[in-house]
């Protein structure tokens, strides 16, 4: 299946399920055409971790992201 067709098959689904925002018909387009990096074949459940640890590698990371 082409990737506009995932595409346009996801706005339909969100549409379907009351979960997309009214915009219009360009941005619509604009999502078929140019969204490149649909994320269908990845796993996005929440990942569960332990906040402590993240709010210590937020401690030491440096200013400039690493």
């Amino acid at each position: 299946m082409q990737l506009r067709e995932l595409n346009c098959e996801t706005l339909q689904e969100l549409q379907t399920a009351g979960l997309l925002n009214q915009q219009s018909q360009e941005v619509y387009q604009r999502v078929v055409k140019q969204w490149s990096f649909p994320l269908y074949s990845l796993d996005l459940s929440e990942i569960k971790t332990d906040e402590s640890k993240l709010r210590e590698i937020q401690r030491h990371r440096s200013s400039n992201g690493y």
